[in-house]
């Protein structure tokens, strides 16, 4: 906060004016919870508002959750402000109810927090009552000390300067103009204090788009309604190459299907191969089990498996050819040679049975 700005703030504070502070706080963004040096030692917006007595804008702190436990330099909370103005504008019957009591309602524990000093909320505020009741039963005492302090305000206000050498007539025109602002069309300003801190999704920003279109093109828009004129023959056609489009899309999407699926296909058939390759070669391998063995498959889809990468209408020799090399690889009698003296006892019976079932199936394929 500039000293322009703490200057407005104390003005709309002094005066009590809940409006134009409101507004100018909005306005240029000022924190209501922040400590600004320029107000007072450690104090806060309320802190001041306290000190002043103004008891429109200590409303509206409290309503906005000011804290009302934030102590300034000297342990002085915002009650010890609000008690110690109440204890010398005794004369102000209202002062407790009206400055004093938000307070306590807002926060009951607050009377006994004690400042550097040792005091508490609750023995100043024993004073305050002790001067009320003292100046609702002595009206005379009490007219004497009004005139006494305003005897003595008076003397203590320096006379006022009819003429700024140093100011500018420009400023001093562009402030009232401003207060005039705030006064009568500050009520109508969005409120800017409450910003959302979460950040706008891609919904929000398409809905505020969508909104602002709307609202720039409605007035462009003929301000009837006429339903347009359509034959019955177009309705039919735009019907029907809707669903010639449809149709488009599914044939097209169950191609990519098939397509992907095969691509799936040769990478577990180059993976079938490979795995192949290592196993029969490999002599040192010892109690194979069920699940060491490089199956190629189901026995249902085998010939989909097999045949991934072939064409049939153009490679049927070719792939005849990889069929009969598979049929001499899982031939009974070829595997049992190549693994049978090493398969494990517990999986035998098992394994065999898979490999028979693998050769008729293949045998099968190469008559077709």
């Amino acid at each position: 906060m500039n000293p322009r700005q703490a200057a407005k703030v104390k003005k709309y504070i002094t005066k009590d004016n809940r409006d134009k502070f409101k507004y100018y706080m909005k306005k240029h963004r000022l924190s209501k919870t922040a400590i600004w040096s320029e107000l007072g030692p450690g104090w806060t917006v309320l802190h001041y508002a306290c000190s002043q007595g103004a008891e429109c804008i200590m409303r509206y702190m409290l309503k906005h959750e000011a804290d009302c436990m934030l102590a300034d330099l000297h342990g002085n909370l915002p009650i010890h402000i609000a008690c110690q103005y109440a204890r010398t504008t005794s004369q102000n019957r209202h002062v407790y109810t009206d400055l004093l009591l938000p307070l306590i309602q807002k926060c009951p524990k607050c009377l006994d927090v004690t400042n550097s000093a040792g005091r508490s909320a609750r023995e100043i505020l024993q004073q305050v009552k002790h001067n009320l009741q003292a100046a609702y039963y002595d009206d005379s005492s009490s007219s004497s000390s009004v005139e006494s302090t305003s005897e003595s305000l008076r003397d203590n206000v320096d006379p006022p300067d009819d003429v700024d050498h140093n100011g500018s007539w420009s400023e001093k025109l562009g402030a009232a103009m401003e207060d005039e602002y705030y006064e009568e069309q500050g009520m109508y300003e969005p409120d800017y204090s409450r910003e959302d801190n979460q950040p706008e999704t891609y919904d929000d920003w398409a809905e505020n788009m969508k909104r602002e279109f709307y609202n720039k093109h409605k007035y462009q828009q003929p301000h009837y309604f006429t339903k347009p004129h359509t034959n019955k023959k177009q309705k039919l056609n735009e019907e029907k190459e809707k669903r010639k489009f449809t149709q488009k899309l599914q044939t097209e999407h169950e191609e990519y299907k098939k397509r992907l699926h095969r691509h799936k296909l040769k990478d577990k058939k180059q993976e079938y191969e490979a795995n192949c390759c290592s196993f029969f070669t490999n002599i040192d391998l010892k109690d194979i089990t069920f699940k060491d063995i490089p199956w190629p498959g189901d026995v249902k889809t085998l010939s989909e498996f097999l045949s991934c990468d072939f064409d049939k209408s153009k490679d049927n020799n070719k792939l005849k050819k990889y069929f009969r090399e598979q049929q001499i690889r899982w031939h009974p009698d070829k595997f049992s040679q190549k693994v049978g003296g090493r398969l494990k006892e517990s999986d035998r019976e098992r394994i065999m049975e898979h490999v028979k079932e693998i050769s008729q199936a293949l045998n099968v394929l190469l008559k077709e």
